[in-house]
């Protein structure tokens, strides 16, 4: 399964429960995450709802971000919520979201527009970064990545002949 758990982690979208799901854009400058309620906002929420999927969106959101080694400024577009309290509460969500992660992070607090900012210190290269070729509008696997994936593959065909595999001289190289 090492193949599926590399193409979720390094997905633009992640599904959390109940429909709503996590978008992440990295850019040269800044990681951009937007939350949607999807179908976890069925009808008209209230804010103790929104305030409940912001507050599992936060948990994942740290989860992913460690994950995926992201690092300097991120923002996180959250679910709007009308209530100042819930947006003091989802704050603090997010600070003790990452309280387990091993490099600085800095919870710089929520926005006037509403979007919570985060910056992490860089320790090496991202996930995508290691893992995908820069300045691709679609996310295209490094040569190394690319020739690691095929020897897994090779590896799981038991018998049954000879392994050919044709793939591009970086690839094979």
């Amino acid at each position: 399964g090492v193949e599926d758990q590399i193409a979720d982690a390094l997905a633009r979208r992640v599904e959390l429960p109940r429909g709503a799901s996590l978008v992440f854009d990295e850019l040269e400058a800044l990681t951009a995450i937007d939350v949607n309620m999807g179908g976890a906002g069925v009808g008209r929420a209230s804010d103790d709802a929104i305030l409940s999927v912001n507050r599992a969106a936060a948990e994942e959101i740290a989860r992913q971000v460690m994950l995926r080694n992201i690092a300097g400024l991120i923002v996180i577009d959250f679910i709007s919520m009308r209530n100042k309290g819930n947006r003091r509460l989802l704050v603090d969500a997010v600070r003790r979201a990452f309280a387990d992660d091993r490099v600085v992070v800095d919870v710089l607090g929520m926005t006037p527009a509403g979007l919570v900012e985060v910056t992490r210190q860089r320790r090496g290269r991202s996930l995508a970064g290691i893992m995908c070729v820069p300045a691709q509008r679609d996310a295209e696997l490094q040569p190394e990545a690319l020739a690691c994936a095929a020897l897994r593959a090779a590896l799981r065909t038991l018998g049954g002949g000879r392994t050919v595999l044709r793939c591009r001289p970086a690839v094979a190289a």
